[in-house]
């Protein structure tokens, strides 16, 4: 017996100008018999009424040179169509952002040639965005937006980067549940709360690849 039964549909255009630039623009809907939503008390997705998923999503990229950009970006209207103990007609779907961003910029290329190998340099940097969650009992989540760089050098079968997580140092939301808890004994219960995980600080890491490229080996003759 199938889990829930789904209808969607989606539709949309792509346009492409060689090898310089490239979009698409979605439209997209989906219809659940019924839906799961994460229970963070039983640590575990629990059974919701049925519900809707619409909305649209947009993706370009261009490319000059040794420069390039891509940038994607997506809503979706979450809501149930269906009615139970927990959730009513109406709500919005918990923990499901209505919008997501993500905006990356890049650029590589050759530098110059040492002991007559080239030198590659690439850098680049992406910003990513979340808004518009719903918790639980009717709360909003935080939005969050973070920024990642990276910057390497290449050479041979080699390259050293360094890259780096969370540059604005925003203390953004990892997750975010809402759960009833106390730390009191033989205390009544409490009534749910939102709690989160926060995410990590920023973060530089340095790194070395090392490329290994075997002896191809010759074919066996066959007799």
């Amino acid at each position: 017996m199938p889990f829930t039964r789904v209808r969607s549909v989606e539709a949309g255009v792509r346009l492409k100008e060689g090898k310089t630039f490239q979009g698409s623009a979605v439209g997209f809907g989906s219809w659940l018999g019924n839906d799961r939503v994460f229970d963070a008390a039983s640590r575990q997705h629990v059974e919701a009424p049925p519900s809707v998923r619409a909305g649209a999503q947009v993706v370009m990229s261009a490319r000059s040179g040794p420069f390039g950009a891509h940038l994607s970006g997506t809503y979706t209207h979450a809501r149930f169509t269906g009615s139970d103990a927990r959730f009513a007609e109406g709500d919005p779907v918990p923990y499901a952002p209505a919008f997501v961003l993500r905006d990356d910029v890049f650029a590589s290329g050759v530098v110059g040639r040492l002991s007559g190998k080239e030198v590659t340099v690439r850098v680049g940097a992406g910003v990513e965005g979340m808004a518009g969650r719903s918790l639980p009992g009717g709360r909003d989540g935080k939005d969050a937006i973070s920024l990642d760089a990276v910057a390497a050098v290449g050479w041979r079968g080699m390259e050293l980067a360094m890259n780096g997580t969370n540059l604005l140092g925003l203390q953004y939301y990892d997750a975010q549940y809402v759960y009833a808890s106390s730390f009191v004994k033989d205390s009544a219960p409490p009534q749910p709360s939102p709690h989160v995980l926060v995410a990590a600080p920023t973060a530089w890491m340095l790194t070395l690849q090392i490329h290994l490229r075997g002896k191809e080996r010759a074919p066996e003759q066959a007799y």
